[in-house]
């Protein structure tokens, strides 16, 4: 039985800086491309989900830089930086996501 790591989601503009905090916002391959507007937040999040899994099935360079954060989430807590949190957010797909990946590993 393994420890599960936490996640949360926290503003990039609250100033929290950690080495295992990860920015996720449009200067990282994780950024959302869909953007509210045109978008719909909902929309936007909808979109993003459906391109990260694809991603995460491809070498990409979305899926490296998961599994680099994955990688450190199996170790210690983290943090994920966006700027629209606290409102719904791309960030919360990532966390989503990669709970998964950590719930498996403990279940393996």
């Amino acid at each position: 039985w393994m420890l599960v790591s936490a996640i949360e989601v926290r503003n990039i503009n609250g100033g929290y800086i950690s080495e295992n905090a990860y920015r996720v916002d449009r200067k990282t391959p994780l950024g959302n491309p869909w953007k509210v507007p045109p978008y719909t937040r909902e929309e936007a999040i909808s979109n993003f989900r459906t391109y990260l899994i694809d991603c995460l099935k491809q070498d990409t360079r979305e899926r490296i830089y998961f599994e680099a954060i994955l990688a450190k989430a199996r170790k210690h807590n983290i943090t994920l930086l966006c700027h629209c949190w606290p409102k719904p957010c791309h960030a919360d797909v990532i966390k989503e996501l990669l709970e998964q990946r950590l719930k498996n590993d403990s279940s393996s």
